[in-house]
């Protein structure tokens, strides 16, 4: 996950916008199926980006441009399951129907479907010419099970025991590393079980949160403002089923104004939104559907097709108690 820097734009968000969210490889395969080839960032002709600013939205948030994970779709398609849902959503889909997760991303690259950083940042200009800012996004909660660091830099996660893999292996991914086999906690939401095709990551690292603070500058030269997925999570401590808790300050601070703050001397204009800490978020997705048919379609593909819900739209309840693989609130 190598940085990659261009140089930052002097476009300014309006206060007060309206944001509209694209599932970008849906979308761009609904181009392509139209106009009868292969459409990817590059070839989406002007008129697309015309209409869109017809809307009378300001930001244009791209979700799932990143590089998405091989493993992720093997999964998915191997549950038999899925399979009921997926016939649902696109009777006689083929495997190749199957795109994976945009939320268990490999690397912090476009994935190939997608296009290239040089067509993300043609978009970008595209976009600013019409007067509406780009968004992407931000997974810090988790990584991909092929991410090289599960296998580079395992301690960047969540891990358990082989004693604990063994009570509850839904809980935990093994994988052979150059320090031998670890186990590593699946992700997940601490109020839902875990997702099986991604990690989870442990924000106590400061190494870890070293390696995310590159990844965002990255991201932030190629956009004008970050939408963080599941944010919430990342204030959660963890302990062992026999330990106790972690006292360390939550590492929530990590993605605080301060931080963030700290750097706009080079990214002046960038913003930085969370879906649980920014409540015009939710107002943004309720305009969305109230105003647009045809994103309750392209809602509808990624809760199928890419076998995820849309996290920005909901607010979860705190249970009365977390499950037993060892989640917990932080002492604060």
């Amino acid at each position: 996950m190598a940085a990659r820097f261009v140089t930052r734009s002097s476009f300014a968000i309006r206060a007060h916008p309206h944001l509209y969210e694209i599932n970008t490889w849906a979308w761009l395969e609904e181009l392509s199926v139209r106009l009868g080839r292969r459409i990817t960032l590059a070839e989406v002709p002007d008129a697309e980006w015309d209409s869109l600013a017809q809307l009378g939205f300001n930001i244009m948030w791209l979700m799932g441009v990143w590089q998405r994970s091989p493993e992720s779709r093997r999964i998915k398609l191997e549950n038999p399951q899925n399979h009921p849902e997926f016939e649902a959503a696109l009777p006689g889909w083929k495997p190749s129907d199957a795109i994976g997760s945009p939320y268990s991303i490999v690397d912090y690259v476009p994935d190939p479907r997608i296009g290239t950083w040089d067509s993300l940042d043609a978009v970008r200009q595209k976009l600013h010419a019409r007067g509406m800012a780009l968004f992407l996004d931000f997974v810090g909660n988790h990584t991909a099970l092929d991410c090289p660091w599960t296998r580079e830099h395992p301690e960047f996660y969540i891990q358990g025991t082989k004693e604990q893999y063994d009570q509850n292996p839904s809980a935990f991914y093994q994988v052979e590393t150059s320090a031998g086999v670890k186990y590593l906690a699946f992700g997940k939401d601490p109020y839902f079980p875990p997702w099986d095709d991604v990690a989870q990551l442990n924000h106590f690292q400061p190494a870890l949160r070293a390696a995310q603070l590159d990844i965002l500058r990255t991201i932030a030269s190629h956009c004008d403002g970050i939408r963080c997925d599941l944010l919430s999570a990342v204030s959660l401590s963890r302990k062992n089923n026999s330990g106790p808790k972690r006292t360390q300050p939550s590492p929530i601070s990590f993605f605080s104004p301060k931080h963030i703050g700290a750097r706009r001397d080079v990214y002046s204009n960038w913003d930085f939104r969370s879906s649980t800490t920014k409540p015009c978020m939710t107002q943004c997705a309720r305009q969305i559907r109230q105003r647009s048919t045809a994103f309750s379609k392209l809602q509808w593909i990624i809760r199928i097709i890419s076998r995820v819900s849309l996290r920005t739209m909901t607010k979860s309840v705190a249970p009365s108690s977390f499950p037993a693989n060892g989640w917990s609130q932080p002492e604060l």
